[in-house]
This record gives structure tokens, C-alpha cells and sequence, in this order.
């Protein structure tokens, strides 16, 4: 005979559909009203849309400005940002160790994951640096990279 299967044993095989999730305050009406960061006193919808698979996590998040409705934020055609799991977790006799499941981007993992020249060329490819932040640490010399251990 088949054997039941309890909720504890559906966590060892988990389900392949994704979990998602919408922001719903405001859902209707195109998001929930926020002051923006960048521009006190001026508002912004914001919508949130979110996908959790096992190995992905796609985000859909947009702001609109609350009068014109101009997108401020977000994919014009709506398609979601969609992020592969580069690595996991693994216990290797009570210490947690980094296992690289996409090899080709572990770069993106920060400094110890990549040399300098690889991340000059793959930052060249999408236009360079694009934080405040990171242009300034740049032009002071300060390196946003460093070789592999």
C-alpha cells in the first residue's frame, strides 16, 4: 500500500512551482504610496511582485511617480529581474563551506570569487561602475577588486 506522506516529508522534496508573493496594500491602485528617498516631498507607487524557486528568485518591482504615472524604477516591459543561486551552503564537518553551483557566475561573488581584469570586463560589458558609490571608490584609487586566493 502507498504510504502517506506527512508535512515534514514534503520538505525533503520540495514542490517545483515557485512561491510568490505580490505587495497587496494598494494593489489596485498601482502600488503602495511611498515618499521618495531621492525627492522629499514628491511620491512614488511602488509595486512588488515575487518568485522563490529553489535555484531562482525573479523580482518584478516598479515605482511610478504618483501624479504622472512615469515609471521612476523597474522594467519597462515588466519582465522580472531573474537571479540563478550561484552557490549554497554545505556543512563539511561543522563548518560551513561555499559549494559554487554556477561557475560562470561566481565573479559575482566579490573580490576572493574574481581578479581585477575580470571584473573590468564583465562591469565593461553593461557600461562600467554604475553606483555613486562605487565611481567614487574608483577615481580615489581605492580598488573595487583584488585577486583570487
Amino acid at each position: 500500500p502507498k504510504q502517506s506522506q506527512s508535512q515534514y516529508d514534503a520538505l525533503n522534496d520540495p514542490p517545483h512551482d515557485p512561491v510568490n508573493a505580490i505587495m497587496v496594500h494598494d494593489h489596485n491602485e498601482g502600488g503602495v504610496l511611498l515618499e521618495s528617498q531621492m525627492m522629499p516631498g514628491s511620491y512614488i507607487r511602488v509595486q512588488d511582485e515575487l518568485s522563490l524557486w529553489e535555484d531562482e528568485l525573479w523580482i518584478n518591482d516598479r515605482g511610478h511617480d504618483a501624479e504622472s504615472k512615469n515609471m521612476v524604477y523597474g522594467n519597462w516591459n515588466g519582465v522580472p529581474y531573474q537571479m540563478t543561486r550561484v552557490s549554497s551552503l554545505v556543512s563539511d564537518g561543522g563548518k560551513l563551506e561555499r559549494d559554487i553551483v554556477s561557475p560562470n557566475l561566481s565573479w559575482t561573488l566579490g573580490d576572493r570569487w574574481r581578479t581585477p581584469e575580470e571584473y573590468e570586463a564583465k562591469m565593461s560589458v553593461i557600461g562600467g561602475i554604475s553606483t555613486r558609490m562605487n565611481q567614487n571608490q574608483n577615481q580615489n584609487g581605492t580598488s573595487t577588486t583584488s585577486k583570487k586566493d
